[in-house]
């Protein structure tokens, strides 16, 4: 099965990255990100956000209320040397910065973006990758959209992070996130 990105993602999105990392002056002479066309920023990936509600209303009906906040995109430096992943929101049709992660997350994204894609490679088809953020239960993780969907934790705020990088059905998944409530 192949993962297609969504086509509703702002098209001047890494076009807004690019003016923000020479604005902040993170790219620079012996930043292994350097040069615009050094940077390979991968097609976005939808950003959905879970609140108390959405858990307790349990799978899958928690999941069609998750409320869409914006796009991430996966930024790899050349020869894969670095590893980040910018957030971009849409205010009044124009993309906007909102954060940008380089540290582990980012290397832990990249990980489970390449668990999802091991996960449906024998499946037949197309699916979606989603980020699915859960800050009240301190968890992000990617959501594979499939008719049966699956999770792969990223971020694990709990103690010994127990979740990060598994596979998880939805289930499964609805479960941990309401233990850590």
């Amino acid at each position: 099965m192949a993962i297609v990105p969504r086509g509703d993602a702002p098209a001047d999105g890494p076009q807004e990255i690019g003016r923000a990392l020479e604005d902040l002056s993170i790219v620079g002479r012996n930043d292994p990100l350097e040069g615009g066309a050094s940077i390979d920023i991968a097609s976005p990936i939808a950003v959905y956000r879970l609140g108390m509600r959405e858990i307790d209303a349990g799978f899958p009906r928690g999941l069609t209320d998750a409320a869409m906040v914006g796009w991430r995109y996966l930024m790899l430096g050349a020869g894969g040397a670095g590893v980040s992943f910018a957030d971009v929101s849409e205010a009044q049709g124009s993309p906007k910065l909102t954060s940008i992660a380089r540290n582990s997350n980012a290397e832990a994204l990249l990980e489970a973006t390449r668990i999802a894609e091991a996960a449906v490679a024998e499946l037949e088809g197309e699916c979606e990758v989603r980020v699915l953020e859960i800050p009240v239960a301190r968890m992000s993780a990617i959501w594979i959209v499939l008719p049966e969907a699956k999770f792969v934790p990223f971020i694990d705020g709990a103690h010994g992070e127990p979740a990060k990088l598994k596979i998880f059905d939805g289930p499964a998944f609805f479960s941990e996130l309401k233990l850590r409530l």
